[in-house]
Order: structure tokens, then C-alpha cells, then sequence
């Protein structure tokens, strides 16, 4: 069992994390550790690679509007991490999105790139002892800090914490368990050939059902194969979420198919629980400072890319302000 004691403990290698963490070990010189249950880093920042063909099979792009983002994005602009992709949807307000290169997984890549990262580490439980956080992992180690900076959905935090006995005041734990979320199905197929979707290669449709997204993910330089990610309406994930692939992914490919010029010669699924945030709120982050707790990430700010990431970068103001 390792036995580490950590300035910062950060749950979730999501860019809200990264860029928290970010912060405080090259501006403030704390002692950082990050746990994340999967193998990579991104969170919904994701990839998924299956021989030539590969997918950005959550957030597909993302805005800045924040000047403080917005240094961050200029600097992944020189260093040739992100890319401008497309400007403005119909009638929206012009704008660019940005994507990152090769894949939006890079932006994290390029965040993580120095700092004690724990790969596959699944925290199963936080609880407070003699003013100090201890984190269980699923493996069986144990870690501890005199902070703790979750970046999981809301609901996922809440389990953390509830697994370690942590009581949180009533109005916190009340407006906490009030965030709702909405669900989003992701297929992702191979094609034949060429899609044939719109140049730069992406299609919104409306109304966005069972279909809300279409991306294709040659056009937009991450796949040398022809390989298209599509998302489902948040209705349809709703019905079919604990379907099996073989119920939902056949009729998403089907709704699908009036949109490609090629065949879809093979489709693999994800289920994203925490797609979007629905319920509205105005703030920030969550904090604690007599606990030593923050919580960050889109559940906070704005429920897209640079909410995350302002969310990261504010908590992490809050926690340095707290040292």
C-alpha cells in the first residue's frame, strides 16, 4: 500500500483538473497528484482509435470568449495543439471553434505532460482525518492531503465523498444533488469511402433527434480511415441507454444513413451519463475551505469545453488563495 502525503489531491485529469493543477505547481509550487480511473486523460475531451480509423467521440470542438482561456488556447495555437476549425452554425453568433491537434485528447496530453499523473486509478472513497484528505483507490492504495479538487460529474463526487462518511452543510449537499445532467449515445463507424458531410466535415441537424451530431473525423485530420462519429439526441440516450449496442447502435446508423455518401462497414459505441448539464446555476466552482474541498469541471460555470476550463482555473485561485 503506498502512503503518500500531497499538498493538492485532484480527482479527474479533465482539462478543468489539468489546468487547476496547472496553476498551482508552476505558479504557487504546490506538491500536486492526479488520479484518474482511465487510461488516458481528456475526460470528455476523448479519442478512441480502433486500427487506422480513429474518433473524437465526445466534446468535438470548443469556443473561447474568456480572455484568460483564450491565452491559454493562443499558446496551444503557437505550439500547434489545437487548430481553428470552423466558423459560426446558421444563424449563431460568428465564432470560431477551435479543435485540437491530432485529436482533442491533446490539449490534456500537452496540460499532464510533467505533472504525477495516477493512470487507471479509481478513487472509491474520500474521507476526512485529523485535517487531512485520504483517498482509497480501487486497487487497494491510499493517498493523502491537506486539499482535495474533484473534477468528476457532480453525482460521481457525491459517491466519493459519501463512501468516506463526508457531511457536507445542507444547503451544499441540497444544491450539489440538485444538478441534473443529460445523456448522449456516441456511435462510431468506419465507412467505405468519403462520408460526404459537409466541408470542414460536420453536420448539427435540427431537430436533433435521434441524431443531434454528425462529425467526420478524416475531414477533420484525426483518422486516415473514413470514419464518422455520430451523437444521439439526449431523448433517444435517454430510452435507449441501457440498451445493448446491438438495439441502439443499428438504429442510429440507420438515421444516419440519409446523411453519408459511403457504407458503414463497422460500428462500436460509448455511453456518455454526464453529456450535459441541464440544470442552470451561477456558480463557478463548489468550495469548502473549512474542509479543504473544492469541486470544478462543467458541472460549474458553463456546461461546455471553456466552462471547464475557467472552472479549473478559478478553483484553482480559490485554492491557492486558501495555502
Amino acid at each position: 500500500m503506498a502512503d503518500t502525503k500531497i499538498d493538492l489531491l485532484v480527482i479527474g485529469a479533465g482539462i478543468a483538473g489539468l489546468l487547476a493543477a496547472r496553476e498551482l505547481v508552476d505558479k504557487h509550487g504546490l506538491r500536486v497528484a492526479i488520479f484518474d480511473k482511465s487510461r488516458g486523460v481528456g475526460g470528455r475531451m476523448a479519442t478512441r482509435r480502433d486500427g487506422d480509423a480513429s474518433y473524437d467521440h465526445g466534446a468535438q470542438f470548443f469556443s473561447v470568449t474568456n480572455p484568460r482561456f483564450k491565452t491559454w488556447v493562443d499558446q496551444w495555437l503557437d505550439q500547434r495543439v489545437v487548430k481553428l476549425w470552423f466558423e459560426q452554425f446558421g444563424d449563431e453568433p460568428p465564432m470560431m471553434r477551435y479543435a485540437a491537434l491530432p485529436s482533442m485528447t491533446a490539449v490534456a496530453k500537452k496540460l499532464v505532460d510533467g505533472l504525477e499523473l495516477h493512470r487507471q486509478s479509481k478513487i472509491t472513497s474520500a474521507s476526512r482525518e485529523s485535517g487531512e484528505w485520504i483517498l482509497k483507490t480501487e486497487d487497494g492504495n491510499t493517498f493523502r492531503g491537506q486539499r482535495l479538487l474533484i473534477n468528476a460529474p457532480v453525482p460521481q463526487a457525491l459517491e466519493i465523498l459519501d463512501a468516506g462518511g463526508v457531511s457536507l452543510p445542507s444547503e451544499d449537499d441540497a444544491f450539489l444533488r440538485s444538478i441534473r445532467y443529460a445523456k448522449t449515445i456516441a456511435a462510431m463507424a468506419e465507412l467505405d469511402g468519403p462520408s460526404g458531410l459537409p466541408a470542414p466535415g460536420r453536420l448539427k441537424l435540427n431537430p436533433p433527434e435521434p441524431i443531434q451530431w454528425m462529425a467526420d473525423n478524416q475531414q477533420k485530420g484525426i483518422s486516415a480511415l473514413p470514419a464518422v462519429t455520430i451523437h444521439s439526441g439526449h431523448d433517444f440516450a435517454e430510452k435507449y441507454f441501457d440498451a445493448p449496442d446491438d438495439e441502439r447502435l443499428p438504429l442510429l446508423v440507420e438515421a444516419a444513413k440519409p446523411h453519408l455518401q459511403a457504407n458503414i462497414l463497422s460500428v462500436k459505441g460509448h455511453r456518455w451519463k454526464f453529456a450535459h448539464r441541464l440544470t442552470e446555476h451561477d456558480r463557478d466552482f463548489y468550495a469548502n475551505a473549512g474542509l479543504g474541498l473544492w469541486m470544478a469541471g462543467d458541472s460549474f460555470h458553463a456546461p461546455k469545453v471553456e466552462g471547464a476550463a475557467m472552472s479549473g482555473l478559478l478553483a484553482a485561485d480559490d485554492i491557492a488563495a486558501s495555502v
